[in-house]
């Protein structure tokens, strides 16, 4: 669920990247009502996966404008950046030892303290 996650969150960002190209060169409609449509396959999936993140970022609507598109789809990709980012450092708190020294060196160099003066 995590890395499913993190790829949702590069594509927001994607999204995002496109909505402020929309914005700058006025692109076709077309190109907007696209990246509306796919923020909102992206909710969709997150409704799925987490439904708690439904309630805090709704659906974009047909008329949104480039601007908000962009604005939404970055806090969305920052929301589950930090939450993917928070999962990652527990699961490496867990997974590494206390003392990674002597994982790496165990015996007495394990124990080895550096004087450095």
């Amino acid at each position: 669920m995590e890395r499913e996650l993190a790829r949702l969150a590069n594509v927001l960002r994607q999204i995002a990247h496109d909505a402020g190209w929309v914005l700058l060169c006025r692109e076709a409609p077309g190109t907007l009502r696209f990246s509306i449509a796919q923020y909102n396959r992206i909710h969709a999936r997150l409704g799925e996966i987490a439904p708690a993140l439904t309630t805090l970022f709704g659906r974009l609507p047909e008329e949104a404008s480039a601007g908000q598109v962009r604005i939404v789809a970055r806090a969305l990709a920052a929301y589950l950046y930090e939450q993917t980012r928070h999962e990652q450092t527990q699961h490496a708190r867990r997974c590494m030892p206390e003392d990674w020294f002597a994982f790496f060196w165990p015996g007495p160099c394990g124990s080895l303290k550096f004087d450095l003066c």
